[in-house]
């Protein structure tokens, strides 16, 4: 009887511990989970939909994929869950390539294919100074070329002129809206002048900034457990989709929708930084109005994409 009694004693002692237990890691993992993203204003509705499912094949109406919320940490932003867009089934890109073998007549500077191409004739020395500058009604910058020569990279021995590509970032906080002045200055001596006009990056996902068009802040590679931002323009930013995909078998898929915080300036900055490896994959950001989200999967070439590696 005795013996009975005390079976029964302890396994009462193991069933409430064992409820105790799994309460209190429960309990640790919500904390651990709110404590690892602190986003203002975003737990409840976390908790609301961390039980969706995440379908790559459609992407639509299937909520967020936990990995999401538990492992990226996000700042100045709140996940919602209240809209929905279709996938973008394709990014576009410029392509430019090295100007052709011929002999450079005169100089010029073009667009080709997103980046500012010049080319300037042989009647320049290795101890020359060429500089470009660009202007529009508010500002200036300037850097030196590093002109390369044209006929060497085709096997020729021959030098017809000299090129240098220039990637020109034209930060929407920078650009007034117009065409860029450029100039190429030969040891302070103007020789060539051209207005051509240059995409606005309208968004861009950085680590460093630096405010001229000529240092590119743009990132195309994320490192995991590194802190990043990604800033847009304020008047076009209601709500910030980033999308995912694996691999490049797969489209684009929804999975945050977040709602910017503050927005007392002309740029909305949303910090974020990717905090496990199982979020390794490729990433776009687009920001939207809300009465201008996307009703049919979309190609766009004017995008801020990363890959995290």
């Amino acid at each position: 009887m005795h013996i009975k009694c005390l079976s029964f004693i302890i396994f009462f002692c193991v069933l409430f511990c064992s409820c105790t237990n799994s309460k209190y890691e429960k309990n640790q993992i919500i904390t651990a989970m709110n404590e690892s993203n602190p986003i203002d204003g975003y737990a409840e509705e976390m908790n609301s939909g961390f039980d969706r499912l995440f379908d790559y094949e459609t992407g639509i109406n299937e909520g967020i994929n936990p990995s999401f919320i538990n492992f990226i940490k996000l700042t100045n932003c709140t996940i919602t869950f209240n809209y929905t867009v279709p996938n973008i089934i394709n990014i576009g890109g410029g392509d430019y390539g090295h100007p052709i073998f011929h002999t450079v007549r005169e100089n010029s500077i073009s667009n080709l294919g997103g980046i500012t191409q010049i080319i300037l004739t042989e009647n320049i020395s290795s101890s020359d100074e060429v500089i470009i500058v660009a202007k529009n009604d508010i500002y200036e910058f300037s850097r030196r070329l590093e002109l390369k020569p044209i006929n060497s990279i085709y096997g020729f021995e021959n030098i017809s002129g000299y090129y240098d590509d220039i990637i020109f970032e034209n930060k929407f906080w920078i650009s007034d809206g117009s065409d860029w002045h450029f100039s190429i200055k030969l040891n302070n001596a103007v020789i060539i002048t051209k207005q051509l006009s240059q995409n606005t990056v309208s968004s861009m996902l950085y680590d460093r900034l630096d405010e001229t068009p000529f240092i590119i802040n743009n990132l195309r590679y994320a490192e995991l457990f590194n802190q990043y931002t990604f800033r847009c323009i304020k008047e076009e930013t209601e709500i910030i989709v980033i999308y995912y995909r694996a691999d490049s078998s797969t489209p684009y898929v929804p999975a945050l929708y977040l709602i910017p915080n503050n927005r007392n300036s002309e740029y909305i900055d949303i910090g974020i930084s990717w905090n496990d490896e199982s979020l390794k994959g490729s990433y776009i950001f687009r920001s939207y109005k809300i009465n201008e989200l996307p009703s049919e999967e979309t190609v766009h070439t004017d995008i801020t994409w990363v890959l995290v590696r």
